[in-house]
């Protein structure tokens, strides 16, 4: 926004200041006419309130809740970018760090609480609608790789549409998020199997010996990310054996595991700052055909 005309930039404070104010004007409208905002993105970085955009205390005055990812350097930001347009991160991703937030990976040492938060288009190549656009959607299974790449590393993920020129999202696109949607509910919308608790391990049984082929990791994330190592073990007639494991689990942790048939699973965390308190131990077999009835979500999880 600010200083992007070089006459500007020459000193042409009158023209500068007029610019800056209907920029102003126009966060004010699309921050307080339309209700509550989830995210405000500064793509490159929040505008230099020296140029006279000050939009941080119109953002904080009028959608004071709403998260704000900043370039890496703004005040108040809340959300950390992974660095790439894939829509994955590497694992681990950690919630914490030091701003500037540099670190696409987060350090669990860190004080500042900025999570991570992955981007994609749900058209390869493209983030604005042009005509053909609905061609070369991504594919229900890229985009499932892509939710395991970072719902399942404990990433947020944010996906763009591309609305036409009638300002609406095409049907095609609708259509894929709900399959999308539904999708994840089909694999994870009803566990086998779930638990919570504290300490440092915590055993589900599953009253009988079933297949299953992910597990789902939850801690309470309202005390923070408490787990530095740990390892799943699944029961294998008398024996346990390990069957997944890592270092962060934070929000959620979603570990594909080779299909096998076990009787009860245990976590155990091997390192932690203080009392590990898992809200979620889950075993799942996405390869059942799907049932009626209620699932454990209302929502994608």
């Amino acid at each position: 926004m600010a200083g992007r005309s070089s006459r500007f930039r020459r000193g042409d404070a009158a023209r500068q200041a007029k610019y800056a104010a209907s920029k102003i004007k126009q966060v004010e409208e699309l921050w307080g006419n339309y209700g509550p905002l989830a995210e405000v993105w500064f793509d490159g970085g929040m505008p230099d309130p020296k140029a006279g955009f000050d939009v941080l205390p119109v953002l904080k005055k009028l959608q004071p809740r709403t998260m704000v990812y900043g370039g890496g350097n703004t005040p108040g930001e809340t959300i950390r970018w992974m660095g790439s347009e894939t829509g994955k991160t590497a694992y681990p991703c950690w919630s914490t760090g030091a701003n500037p937030f540099d670190d696409n990976s987060g350090n669990p040492a860190g004080k500042d609480w900025c999570p991570g938060e992955a981007d994609v288009n749900i058209q390869g190549g493209q983030w604005m609608w042009q005509p053909g656009s609905d061609n070369g959607l991504r594919s229900l299974n890229e985009l499932m790789e892509i939710y395991y790449g970072s719902v399942g590393n404990n990433c947020n993920l944010l996906i763009n549409a591309m609305p036409g020129p009638d300002g609406l999202v095409p049907e095609a696109q609708l259509r894929r998020f709900r399959e999308f949607g539904n999708e994840i509910r089909r694999r994870f919308g009803k566990s086998l199997a779930q638990t919570a608790g504290e300490g440092s391990e915590l055993e589900l049984s599953l009253g009988k010996s079933q297949k299953i082929d992910h597990v789902m990791l939850m801690e309470e994330i309202i005390e923070g990310e408490r787990v530095r190592r740990y390892v799943v073990e699944g029961k294998v007639g008398p024996s346990w054996q390990k069957i997944g494991g890592g270092s962060c689990i934070g929000h959620k942790r979603i570990e594909r595991v080779t299909p096998v048939e076990v009787s009860a699973v245990r976590l155990r965390v091997l390192e932690s700052i203080g009392k590990p308190l898992i809200r979620k131990l889950a075993v799942f077999d996405t390869t059942a055909p799907a049932t009626a009835g209620r699932y454990d979500i209302a929502m994608a999880p």
